[in-house]
């Protein structure tokens, strides 16, 4: 008797579905739709967060703009990013003196020694043109150095100016 002719057909395994995926592949996948939504979170923020200085630069980059605008501007801006409450009652020396003192340490000595003369400037009728294009220039160097600001410039300015 011949072995062979006993052996019946070879028949092939059902096929392997790849449904359900390993809990592996789910967690994995859980934790990507996670993580883009944090990024998504995350710009947005990011982009709210500048929107209001995008727009002032684009202001007094674009226009011809007064002494008092110019300051109504960083006055809006400082509203916007500090304090309400303890940005709105400074102007003269003590707005001046609160926008050196949110600047970095090292972006301080960049903001002119007459940044408070050029801020007070508009109460004396002194906006010629080159007074008005020095003010413009320190005001941007201020936006571009101090805004957003960091978390502990947010909190150092709780401190009431005499």
């Amino acid at each position: 008797m011949d072995p062979l002719t006993q052996l019946k057909d070879i028949h092939l395994p059902e096929q392997v579905h790849q449904w359900p995926i390993a809990i592996g592949w789910w967690l994995l996948l859980t934790a990507l739709i996670i993580l883009l939504i944090i990024a998504m979170i995350k710009i947005v923020q990011k982009r709210k967060l500048l929107a209001d200085k995008k727009q002032a630069m684009k202001l007094l980059n674009s226009t011809e703009m007064s002494g008092a605008q110019v300051i109504a501007t960083l006055k809006w801006l400082s509203i916007r990013y500090f304090q309400r409450g303890h940005v709105a009652k400074l102007h003269g020396k003590a707005f001046a003196d609160f926008l050196i003192s949110v600047l970095p340490e090292k972006k301080q000595a960049l903001i002119a020694d007459n940044f408070p003369d050029l801020l007070i400037a508009h109460y004396r009728n002194a906006d010629d043109e080159e007074t008005l294009n020095e003010l413009k220039q320190q005001a941007i160097l201020w936006i571009n150095c101090a805004l957003p600001p960091k978390a502990e410039t947010k909190t150092m300015q709780l401190e009431p100016v005499q």
